[in-house]
């Protein structure tokens, strides 16, 4: 089943990649997704099962382990 996206949500291709917003869901699912590569703003339409949405709760890895 694919994933019920919204505008707002934080997603990363399932296959790999830079984490993006999605600015726009069409009546097929579809989410069309913004993302920054270094300064250039980047967008492009993706179907919603190529999509994971990126968990926000979840712990941070910590930069150093003592």
């Amino acid at each position: 089943m694919a994933t019920q996206l919204k505008t707002g949500d934080v997603v990363y291709l399932t296959g790999g990649g830079p984490t993006m917003t999605v600015v726009g869901v069409d009546a097929d699912g579809a989410a069309t997704c913004q993302w920054f590569d270094d300064k250039k703003l980047c967008s492009e339409v993706f179907p919603a099962a190529a999509l994971t949405n990126v968990d926000l709760n979840a712990p941070k890895p910590a930069l150093w382990s003592r």
